[in-house]
């Protein structure tokens, strides 16, 4: 097999099925954008993309909104979503990151 240059971050692991087959699998980092501050409906909000989930915070608001795509286009799937901490670009981050890793975490076998 020939060796490829890989972008920075990205790795090649072997891994072992079921029958002892033997796989190369190349593993990224998901990926994240913002997070941004933007005017919705007259309110400050806070977005931010991490592993193609758009979360999206109105200032002074105890909950968000959850979505799916990037942060210049993406479809609500989830509302009003608890989420707790200082309204900041941090605390965002913190919640999108937990909140994603946690739902993908749901598909793994």
């Amino acid at each position: 097999m020939r060796d490829w240059i890989l972008p920075p971050h990205v790795y090649r692991e072997t891994v072992y099925l079921s029958g002892g087959k033997k796989v190369d699998v190349y593993r990224a980092p998901l990926e994240s954008e913002g997070p941004r501050l933007v005017a919705a409906n007259g309110r400050e909000t806070l977005c931010y993309m991490h592993a193609f989930f758009v979360f999206r915070w109105g200032r002074n608001m105890p909950t968000l909104e959850i979505g799916h795509g990037r942060l210049d286009r993406n479809m609500a799937l989830w509302h009003a979503v608890p989420i707790r901490g200082p309204w900041s670009p941090e605390t965002l981050i913190a919640f999108g990151r937990r909140w994603a890793h946690l739902e993908l975490a749901r598909f793994e076998r």
